[in-house]
């Protein structure tokens, strides 16, 4: 792969911004549609204990604290604790791809703004 160069973006984002991109986002890396176009109830909380772990990491390097609503979020969609572990390293993975875009260590970032 060739290597990857950074652009400073001006955009203003809110904490709310942040996790909703973040988790739009994992889903996009994550999750492809099947040929059938239907989830079980069994996907349905995979995928979103999957997206919405990522998307904590995300949040969370940037200094915004959304563990508890992960996981009134992924215990509301039928996922648990055992849900995030079995998916662990695809969670690790996709955050750090994500991580490797931005940079949460930019303090002039728009990014670091109130918590939510």
């Amino acid at each position: 792969m060739g290597r990857t160069t950074r652009t400073r973006n001006t955009a203003r984002f809110t904490p709310g911004d942040l996790r909703q991109h973040a988790k739009d986002l994992a889903h996009v890396l994550l999750h492809t549609r099947r040929d059938d176009g239907g989830h079980s109830r069994q996907d349905r909380a995979l995928i979103e204990a999957e997206a919405e772990s990522v998307c904590s990491v995300v949040c969370r390097a940037f200094g915004h604290d959304t563990t508890s609503n992960a996981a009134a979020y992924i215990r509301s969609h039928g996922g648990s604790a055992d849900t995030v572990l079995a998916s662990l390293h695809r969670i690790a993975r996709t955050a750090k791809h994500i991580l490797d875009y931005v940079d949460p260590t930019d303090d002039d970032s728009e990014l670091h703004t109130q918590a939510a």
